[in-house]
């Protein structure tokens, strides 16, 4: 039932980056800007943080539920990082799509590459830190988690900054306002 919905998987933009890399920033900032473009939400059986709402950040699910929609073939993607399911409904795209929005899907490295093995027409775009270091300190100051999880995330962003060059274009984020305009110079039309 779920895997046949009406959607324009070229029609998608991927946006990818090591967390703490000012993504979401960028993003919202397109948002705030360009009414063409929504962001797709993610379902994640991870927690919420503080200031996070269901339905409005994530759909958050637990475990089964997530394996059950995996099972329906509800995801055009997904991947488990640091231990949490994450992924991309199809439901949700063909929602955006049905408000003739232009999908936003904000994902992980593995994810990202997945889609765009998959279908290679898809603008896949990876933000950039400008170094491990300022992302160290970018992840200890939004204080959201603690220092083994914050390790872990500067480790997973070694990894994902070694696929960097798979992607269409490549935004270092070094000024916020250098780098969103770079980011509305690709995909505004």
């Amino acid at each position: 039932m779920a895997s046949k919905m009406n959607i324009d998987i070229d029609d998608l933009i991927i946006i990818s980056a090591p967390s703490g890399s000012g993504k979401n920033t960028l993003i919202n900032m397109l948002l705030e800007n360009h009414s063409q473009f929504s962001h797709s939400i993610s379902t994640t059986t991870r927690h919420p943080r503080s200031r996070e709402q269901n339905g409005v950040h994530y759909y958050f699910v637990n475990k089964s539920e997530f394996e059950d929609l995996i099972a329906l073939d509800a995801f055009i993607e997904y991947e488990v990082v640091l231990k949490n399911y994450y992924g991309t409904t199809k439901h949700e795209i063909e929602r955006l799509q049905k408000e003739n929005k232009r999908p936003i899907l904000d994902l992980d490295v593995k994810g990202a590459l997945y889609l765009k093995a998959k279908y290679p027409h898809i603008t896949a775009i990876f933000i950039m830190p400008p170094s491990i270091d300022i992302l160290r300190k970018r992840l200890t100051n939004r204080a959201t988690e603690n220092v083994d999880e914050i390790n872990s995330r500067l480790k997973l962003a070694e990894e994902e900054l070694k696929h960097r060059n798979e992607f269409d274009q490549l935004v270092v984020n070094d000024d916020l306002e250098t780098s969103y305009e770079q980011l509305q110079s690709l995909l505004v039309r």
